[in-house]
């Protein structure tokens, strides 16, 4: 499949790209990007932000936006979609390798992120493929509308990438002992189980997807807050519902 990857200037694409928040999140007009702030991140002098639009057969299909921060070296990627029915077509990858050339010759070593710690196959992109690292967690870091998540509290995970177009994918190892909110090991490594997927998890149970949200919100913020841990890569079995974090003990920032 063919991908136009280029920024995004005009009122159209603007507008096309706040639709796109609505479909991927299910935001409501209080959740999605103001039109007037999306414009201003499009400046080119001064240069405002990085923003790419992935575009096929004229349709903006995904959409990634990193904006400056304050830390030397280091920016922050506020948004990163694709529409489900451009995913697993290569769109997402395309966006992400033209957005780390671009961030290179801007001098940007690292960029962060947030995520949601109970979405796996997230998880499993950023920390395993993508060479990310979780370095804090935040309970109900968003209080907006949004129907993706409806029923559990918006709570994220914060993100280190390496920004670099040459990312070795990781395999973490399942070897370490399980962390849960009644034991949690002082380990250099430890185990923390989160649903495989989420989303069905939700349709089928959603009082099960609730205990986890609670149990892992205990669990990782012990760790990543308190101690000083990382979540390094995802264990995947082969079989069975749930998946893994692997958390490590005094990795540097």
């Amino acid at each position: 499949m063919e991908h136009d990857i280029r920024k995004i200037k005009t009122h159209g694409e603007l507008r096309e790209c706040i639709d796109l928040q609505r479909r991927i999140w299910g935001l409501d007009d209080h959740g999605t990007m103001s039109p007037v702030t999306l414009k201003a991140l499009t400046f080119d002098n001064p240069y405002m932000s990085v923003n790419l639009g992935a575009f096929v057969d004229g349709v903006l299909a995904g959409f990634m936006l990193v904006i400056p921060s304050f830390q030397t070296d280091m920016a922050y990627a506020h948004m990163f979609g694709v529409l489900p029915e451009y995913r697993n077509m290569g769109v997402g990858s395309a966006i992400y390798r033209e957005m780390m050339i671009q961030l290179t010759e801007r001098g940007i070593k690292s960029m962060a992120g947030t995520f949601d710690p109970l979405e796996c196959k997230n998880a499993h992109i950023y920390l395993n493929k993508m060479g990310a690292e979780a370095y804090g967690y935040v309970p109900e870091c968003y209080d907006v509308d949004c129907e993706m998540h409806r029923g559990l509290p918006l709570d994220r995970m914060l993100l280190s990438f390496p920004v670099t177009t040459e990312v070795p994918v990781k395999k973490p190892e399942a070897e370490a002992p399980l962390a849960t909110a009644e034991e949690m090991p002082a380990e250099d490594k430890v185990l923390v189980e989160i649903p495989r997927n989420l989303a069905e998890l939700k349709k089928a149970d959603l009082s099960t997807a609730a205990r986890f949200r609670m149990t892992t919100r205990e669990i990782l913020s012990e760790y990543l807050n308190n101690r000083g841990y990382r979540a390094t890569g995802v264990v995947l079995p082969e079989t069975g519902e749930t998946g893994r974090y692997l958390l490590e003990r005094g990795r540097a920032a």
